[in-house]
C-alpha cells in the first residue's frame, strides 16, 4: 500500500472544497442582503460557516461584501 496517498485527489479535494467554500460566501452574501435588516460581515460568516478570519485570507470576497 502506498503510504503517501494520492496527492492528484488531495490536490482535486482541496479546489473543490474551496469552491464549495466559496460559492457558500457568495450565497450568504446574497441571502444576508435580502433578509436582514442589517448587513453584517459576522451575519455572512454565521450563514456560511466560515471564521472572520476566512475573508482576511480571501480578500477578493471581502470586497463583494
Amino acid at each position: 500500500m502506498n503510504k503517501k496517498g494520492n496527492p492528484n485527489a488531495l490536490k482535486e479535494f482541496n479546489s473543490s472544497k474551496k469552491e464549495q467554500t466559496e460559492k457558500a460566501v457568495l450565497e450568504a452574501i446574497e441571502y444576508v442582503r435580502k433578509t436582514e435588516k442589517k448587513f453584517t460581515l459576522q451575519a455572512v460568516c454565521e450563514k456560511a460557516g466560515v471564521s472572520r478570519m476566512y475573508f482576511s485570507k480571501h480578500p477578493e470576497l471581502m470586497e463583494v461584501v
